[in-house]
């Protein structure tokens, strides 16, 4: 798929090691994107709603820092796949 593929290569460092890690916040961008043909998500297609969405504008401190620098990873990773699939 051009859309997955391109995604990836967007999402993914230059060395190319981390591209499994990454296959989750893509493979949840995909099922939030709605269909041109059918109106609906495929999330929303199999669970009749939306999930919450994972976008924070500031989480503050933390007494786990790594969590909170995952968490932002995820965040640009689904974002930029999101930017990518509008484009597409």
């Amino acid at each position: 798929n051009h859309t997955v593929t391109q995604m990836l290569r967007s999402c993914i460092s230059p060395n190319q090691k981390d591209w499994v890690l990454r296959l989750p916040a893509i493979e949840f961008a995909i099922n939030i994107v709605t269909s041109e043909s059918t109106g609906y998500s495929p999330f929303f297609t199999n669970y009749g709603r939306l999930p919450w969405p994972m976008i924070w504008n500031n989480p503050g401190p933390s007494e786990y820092p790594g969590v909170r620098v995952y968490a932002q990873k995820l965040k640009h990773t689904i974002m930029s796949a999101h930017d990518l699939m509008i484009a597409a």
